[in-house]
């Protein structure tokens, strides 16, 4: 970003032995919109538990403008692949609500063009690939908890995220798809950083590895992981 002083105080020295003068002047620097908005490709993990579908916002566009003066002036806004409005974006501040169309068990993959403008410069431009999937009770019962140290979830949801689920798809010999990331949490009960990573793994017949079998191939192949 840019620097957040808008105020200098300058003292200026004149001197003709035997004489001096100082004058103290002060600057002030105002900001102008000479920067673009910024925004990188996202993604959007929607876990819809069942009866517990979220109405309120989940999240929002990670955009943001590096000209001080524009924060809270950019425009959102979806070019396409939201045609059937699935997501609802507040257009002001980029806040993101789902349709309770997609409180349903069944799963929804898309991705969508999104568009950020400060109104002057080129606009920012990005790709969100939106991923909505039910949890069953067949999920929670086989599910098993990993303990990741010196992490967090913000640090794990990007880019970390991708290379955990490639490497459960690898020892667990399956396809990235059948591993399902349900939920992360902070470990409150200890000093150190520790996110508590659920997850399921469905096997090729489409139902879920028991919660025994996949802690067994992890402790084998821990390593690796």
């Amino acid at each position: 970003g840019e620097n957040s002083k808008r105020k200098y105080r300058v003292t200026v020295f004149a001197t003709s032995s035997p004489f001096f003068s100082q004058l103290e002047i002060i600057i002030y620097v105002q900001d102008v919109n000479d920067n673009p908005p910024v925004l990188k490709d996202f993604t959007i993990i929607f876990n819809n538990f069942d009866e517990k579908f979220i109405t309120g916002v989940i999240g929002r566009v990670p955009a943001y403008d590096p000209d001080e003066i524009d924060k809270n002036k950019l425009v959102y806004e979806f070019t396409a692949g939201n045609e059937a409005k699935f997501l609802h974006l507040n257009s002001s501040n980029g806040e993101i609500t789902l349709d309770s169309r997609l409180n349903s068990d069944i799963p929804r993959n898309g991705t969508l063009q999104v568009r950020v403008s400060d109104g002057l410069n080129e606009p920012a431009k990005a790709t969100c690939h939106l991923y909505v999937r039910f949890v069953s009770m067949e999920m929670l019962q086989n599910s098993v908890t990993i303990r990741l140290n010196n992490m967090t979830k913000i640090a794990f949801m990007s880019p970390v995220y991708k290379f955990f689920v490639d490497a459960l798809a690898n020892i667990l010999k399956t396809e990235d798809r059948n591993i399902f990331v349900i939920n992360i949490q902070n470990d409150t009960d200890v000093k150190a950083k520790i996110l508590n990573v659920s997850i399921a793994v469905r096997n090729n017949e489409g139902h879920f590895h028991t919660a025994e079998y996949i802690q067994e191939q992890i402790y084998l192949q821990r390593i690796t992981l």
